[in-house]
């Protein structure tokens, strides 16, 4: 790989890691002021909250991940056109075909890599969030929403919420 994909590769890859980065920090934040009144009303300690927020960075990360690439890369295209850095690589004979190649093979082994740990860490990391969740699910709480169900004669039934308390929907 010749320094100038290698540059256009570092480019890239700090691009999608800040989109990353403050993708998984608009879900924390949006996903804390959701449950910022429940955490108080168990009087939730800090150290459960963050561990419990450590073990959803995971599929955070799987969500935004498609975002984070594509951000990435018009970021990174967008500065390298600005900069006049592409024009001089065109100049220099390198083709756009060239310059794109290093992201999107990097954007293909990241996507690779994530479906890959969709199946084995994205699970695990779920299950051990939901085993230390800082709020109870008491049967009070719980509530469905948009569930989906099949009755004994194979019939869809389709209910847009569902109250286990009240045992409608």
């Amino acid at each position: 790989m010749t320094i100038l994909l290698r540059y256009v590769l570092r480019k890239f890859m700090v691009d999608a890691a800040i989109s990353a980065f403050a993708f998984v920090v608009i879900f924390i934040v949006v996903d804390l002021s959701n449950q910022i009144s429940a955490y108080l009303d168990e009087a939730a300690d800090l150290s459960s909250i963050v561990a419990y927020y450590a073990w959803s960075v995971p599929y955070f990360l799987f969500l935004t991940l498609p975002m984070s690439l594509l951000l990435g890369s018009l970021f990174c295209i967008g500065g390298l056109s600005r900069r006049n850095e592409l024009s001089a690589m065109k100049a220099s004979g390198v083709s756009l075909y060239r310059v794109l190649l290093p992201i999107q093979v990097f954007a293909l082994l990241l996507s690779g890599a994530a479906w890959a740990a969709s199946w084995s860490w994205i699970p695990m990391a779920n299950r051990v969030r939901a085993e230390n969740s800082v709020v109870p699910t008491s049967p009070g709480r719980q509530r469905r929403i948009q569930l989906v169900l099949r009755d004994v004669e194979g019939q869809v039934v389709s209910l847009g919420e569902y109250k286990a308390k009240e045992r409608r929907g």
